[in-house]
Parts: structure tokens; C-alpha cells; sequence
């Protein structure tokens, strides 16, 4: 997981300065007083910043729609769903930096540039506008490595590096937030973790953590580095696959609170609830929940295991002292 992700965001990463070092080099190569007389290719204002996207591709009945809320990004479409703060910021970001591109007048129809109809369609809304202006992306460009794209209305085109179009050809999977567990490591106050018959529960004061349960460990620290570990598998359990079309209950599926939970308290009062239910031993996965979310998902086996083994090595070791 960790290593997928980090290919990703990577690639959003190299995708945005490849936009920006793209235009760079074609207003540099423009007369700046074409430059200075061009109109301005995007209606995005600097420090406006971009809070609504909707991707529309040709032939993808699938239309996603994400959105910003106060501090963090959701989908909307197809699947109400926090979203990959990282991804979508990065996406944001790219489409802001297309304020540099230097308009081009059309010599042909807008179906030889593959804008009519365009293969994707971009809405965007902005914090200080709220209507939807939409830019789309055509038929890859024959002078290089780059689309032609337009915004929806005007009369002239620009051109785009091909990295950017890739960019936005996102799976649904790519942009929901993957990790089980989402309250901030630095403010979690207290953990537990329950497993049938058994029970674990830390609290932390400061900078360390002791037991609260089992009975028999109340009170004893947590070893730092063994907290850390512990931690660390916790917050590394990560979703492998969303099971939004699957029909069985809770029951069914073992997601109930007699099995495994597992609470963590923030700044909230509320702990974040996640339950983990029966293996799909098929799948290298167990089935899971979190209070509160439409759908079930399936939590990555290995990882699941990890933490436990760690939990409850912890566990014994703090039972010998």
C-alpha cells in the first residue's frame, strides 16, 4: 500500500510540474507582447481556489463529482464517500496552474481538435464562484506530447502536456480515502480494541500511554517504542476494496459488536467506530464497516494481522514485568 500510494501521488506530482514547466516553455517561446494582448485563457482567479470538480470521460457512463467541505474534500457522485485529500488537492492544483496557457485560434472544426465532443469534460467551481464553468480535453496534439483543450463557450483553444489528461483518467477506487482509521495519529487520547472475549484498551497522558485494560495491565506504561509499533500497524490497516453493491447484512458478514472492534477518541467525544468481521480468505482480505458509512469494504489481511500480532505481543511482554 504504502509504496502504491507513493507511485501515485508521485505521479500527481510530476503531472502538475509538468504542467507548469509546459507552459513555462510556450510563453516563453510567445512574443510577450502577444503574451500581455492574449485574453485570459481560465476564469480562476489567483487565491480562488478551485472547490468543486466534476469529471465526465467519453463513453464512461460514471460520472464523478468531489467537493470540497471545510477542511476536507468528499465525493459526491457516484458514491458519497471522503475522498484522498492528496489526489484531489493535487488535481485542484493542476487545474489552477492552466491559468498560464496561451490561447490559439482554431483553423478547423471543433471535432478535429476532438472537442466536439471533447474526450473528457472538466466542471469546476471555485470558493468565490459558484457557477460552473467547464473546460474540456480533445484528441492528443500532433506536435508533441500534449491534448488540445478548451474552455466550454470560448472561441480559441490551448494546448495541455498529455500528463495532465491522465491526471483526471482516475478509477473511482484512486480517489476514496484508503486508509480504515482517519482520525489524526497526533490528537488520538485513547484506543481500544476489542476481540470477542478479549479486550485492550490504552489511554495516553502526555506523551505516554498505559493500560487501562485487561484488568491485569491496568495502570503499567507502554513501552514507547512498543507504542509506536503498535500504532503504526493501527494506523497502516488500509481499505483493498470498497464493497458498495454487497447485499448481505452486517450479521452475515460478521460486523457485529460482538466481534472485533475498534474505537479511537480524538478531539472529538464521538470515538471513530470500525468494525472487522468475517475473513474472505478469496480475497486476502476481512470484510469491514465504519459507524456511520454507507457500504461495507474489505481490509487488506496482512496488515489486519500485523497489527494484532503486534497488539498482543505487546500484550504478553507487558504481562511478564
Amino acid at each position: 500500500m504504502k509504496v502504491s500510494v507513493t507511485l501515485t501521488f508521485s505521479a500527481l506530482f510530476l503531472a502538475v510540474g509538468t504542467v507548469y514547466l509546459y507552459f513555462k516553455a510556450v510563453r516563453t517561446a510567445v512574443p510577450s507582447s502577444e503574451i500581455a494582448a492574449a485574453p485570459a485563457r481560465v476564469p480562476l482567479v489567483e487565491g480562488d481556489p478551485v472547490e468543486w470538480i466534476r469529471i465526465e470521460r467519453q463513453g464512461d457512463p460514471k460520472v464523478i463529482t468531489l467537493a470540497r467541505e471545510g477542511n476536507r474534500w468528499m465525493l459526491k457522485e457516484p458514491v458519497v464517500y471522503e475522498a484522498e485529500e492528496p489526489i484531489v488537492q493535487g488535481l485542484a492544483a493542476a487545474l489552477a496552474v492552466t491559468t498560464k496557457a496561451h490561447p490559439l485560434v482554431p483553423e478547423e472544426n471543433w471535432e478535429a481538435y476532438g472537442l466536439e465532443p471533447p474526450e473528457t469534460k472538466i466542471g469546476i467551481r471555485t470558493r468565490e464562484d459558484r457557477n460552473t464553468r467547464t473546460l474540456a480535453l480533445g484528441a492528443a496534439s500532433p506536435a508533441g506530447d500534449a491534448v488540445f483543450a478548451r474552455w466550454e463557450d470560448s472561441r480559441e483553444y490551448f494546448l495541455l502536456p498529455a500528463d495532465f489528461s491522465k491526471a483526471f483518467e482516475r478509477s473511482l477506487y484512486s480517489l476514496r480515502a484508503k486508509r480504515i482509521l482517519r482520525t489524526p495519529p497526533a490528537s488520538v487520547a485513547r484506543f481500544s480494541v476489542k476481540m470477542f472475549r478479549s479486550e485492550y484498551e490504552w489511554v495516553r497522558r502526555g506523551e505516554k500511554w498505559s493500560w487501562i485494560k485487561p484488568a491485569t495491565l491496568f495502570g503499567k506504561p507502554v513501552e514507547e517504542e512498543m507504542a509506536s509499533d503498535v500504532l503504526s500497524h493501527l494506523f497502516h490497516l488500509y481499505v483493498k476494496d470498497f464493497l458498495d453493491g454487497e447485499k448481505k447484512s452486517r450479521t452475515e458478514l460478521g460486523l457485529v459488536s460482538s466481534g472485533i472492534v475498534i474505537k479511537l477518541w480524538g478531539e472529538k467525544a464521538v470515538p471513530e467506530i470500525v468494525y472487522l468481521g468475517r475473513e474472505a480468505a478469496h480475497l486476502d482480505a476481512y470484510y469491514g464497516y465504519r459507524e456511520g458509512e454507507e457500504g461495507y469494504l474489505l481490509a487488506a489481511r496482512d496488515n489486519v494481522r500485523a497489527f494484532f500480532e503486534s497488539l498482543e505481543m505487546v500484550s504478553l511482554m507487558a504481562g511478564k514485568k
